[in-house]
């Protein structure tokens, strides 16, 4: 299910990706990759908490989780975007950031069994 939900979740990054420019992120708003997995983590266990949810529930909770996980990692929805794009348009960057998202993910799962 886990990967599953990666793989939801890369589809969606990729049409981000479409949207913004490379050379648009500052150097200063590059978030560095172990925050970077910290923060995919946390997301992808928000998209699997609401994955049974639909319509404007779904994004409400979505909506309200997303806000806190900027406040907690203090970056802007504007920077998140800027950083996946930079993520997808790095192809060997982003097989070792999720590599480390998967092991953190496992490594939750088999804590709570």
């Amino acid at each position: 299910m886990t990967q599953k939900l990666i793989a939801l979740f890369l589809i969606f990054s990729c049409g981000w990706a479409c949207q913004l420019k490379t050379s648009d992120t500052p150097k200063s708003e590059i978030i560095d990759d172990a925050t970077m997995v910290k923060i995919l983590v946390d997301v992808h266990i928000a998209e699997a908490a609401v994955s049974n949810l639909t319509g404007v529930e779904k994004d409400s909770i979505l909506e309200v989780y997303y806000q806190y996980l900027f406040k907690k990692y203090n970056i802007s929805d504007t920077i998140y975007r800027q950083n996946m794009t930079l993520l997808t348009t790095n192809p060997e960057k982003m097989l070792n950031v999720y590599q480390k998202v998967m092991a953190d993910i496992n490594k939750d799962e088999i804590k709570k069994q």
